[in-house]
């Protein structure tokens, strides 16, 4: 156990926990859908050295190399990742969810040069080859863009576990030219999927120790043909906390947070796509 003051102390020590997750995808072919259940190892708790959500293990080799072909918007036009003449590093969002990336600093687990310290999962400082702020008042050295949309602040820019979630791009080296002031470090671009004419959703729920509760749900399809189409993402997520306060009689650093995000894409005749978020 560990204690700060008499006044708190940590769960014991229980092993890895395990995390157990359902999911059904449903496509446009009728109701087709596929389910499944994958045990998933979730975090350690020992002692006071119990994090608040867990880090996904993983290699620091680049994405393009292990899950094909990506298309990166990194120089604002698309190009493969392979051709991308910057050090940038691409990860898919099927990667994103067969590990387990939920946080901002889980990235740092396949991202070279980046890391992210701080202990709240919501609220983390960026450092990209040794150069970042701490201080969440100021403007960041590393800027974070959702579809280059920019995020001027480290409150609540850590968690990023919507399921329609395309890829995150990770720009190393001072990136003015193209994306101005607050990039001298580098950047970091969150790129959500467009909705299309295709009708698909997902929908997959998990259950782990300490009472953890996660769910996520993505519908995305037409609603006039060829014209306007439009999606929606949702996550729900839940967790007892780790460290039992005496004073409050209660266990706290528990973590509770709901996301969504709605999208249109109009589509008029021989024009490109407009998006509204």
């Amino acid at each position: 156990t560990a204690s700060s003051g008499g006044r708190t102390r940590a769960r014991p020590a229980q092993g890895d926990s395990s995390f157990l997750r359902f999911g059904v995808s449903i496509f446009r072919a009728g109701l087709s859908a596929s389910i499944f259940a994958v045990p998933v190892h979730a975090f350690a708790a020992e002692g006071a050295a119990v994090t608040e959500e867990a880090s996904a293990d993983g290699g620091g080799s680049d994405a393009g190399d292990r899950f094909g072909d990506i298309v990166v918007t990194a120089e604002r036009r698309e190009t493969s990742l392979q051709k991308t003449p910057i050090a940038i590093s691409a990860v898919g969002g099927d990667a994103l969810q067969a590990q387990r990336l939920q946080v901002l600093r889980d990235l740092a687990t396949e991202v070279p040069s980046l890391v992210t310290p701080g202990m709240h999962a919501n609220m983390q400082s960026v450092y990209i080859r040794g150069i970042g702020t701490s201080d969440p008042g100021v403007y960041p050295a590393v800027g974070l863009y959702i579809d280059d949309v920019y995020i001027p602040r480290t409150f609540g820019n850590g968690i990023f576990d919507l399921p329609d979630i395309q890829r995150v791009e990770v720009l190393r080296g001072p990136q003015g030219t193209l994306y101005g002031l607050n990039t001298s470090a580098g950047a970091i671009k969150f790129v959500s999927r467009d909705p299309g004419n295709e009708t698909i959703g997902h929908v997959d729920i998990g259950y782990g120790s300490y009472d953890a509760f996660d769910g996520h749900a993505y519908i995305s399809g037409p609603v006039v043909s060829d014209r306007l189409s439009a999606s929606f993402a949702y996550t729900h997520r839940r967790r007892d906390g780790h460290i039992y306060n005496v004073t409050l009689g209660k266990y706290v650093d528990a973590v509770k947070s709901d996301q969504f995000r709605a999208k249109l894409r109009w589509t008029p005749t021989g024009a490109g796509g407009l998006d509204v978020i």
